[in-house]
């Protein structure tokens, strides 16, 4: 009888999948995706968004109306 199990004769304690980095590295990889899904679901949330009611035609127009154009320099110097 042998009180090795049947993998320990190829596997060593350094090779033990948990403490590699690439099984942690590949887990990770999902993981942030994950916490990433979640705190966009609770933005979401928290921060509904506001539904214009009633006439938004008309809306529109005073809003691009009130906006005010950029000042332009008339007096452009073109010498150096």
């Amino acid at each position: 009888m042998h009180d090795k199990t049947p993998y320990a004769d190829n596997m060593t304690m350094s090779t033990i999948w948990y403490r590699q980095f690439w099984p942690w590295f590949l887990i990770a990889l999902p993981g942030t995706v994950v916490i990433a899904c979640f705190i966009t679901i609770f933005l979401a949330v928290s921060n509904p968004v506001i539904v214009i009611k009633g006439d938004y035609k008309q809306l529109g127009p005073v809003i691009t109306t009130e906006e005010q154009p950029l000042p332009v320099n008339s007096q452009q110097n073109t010498s150096p």
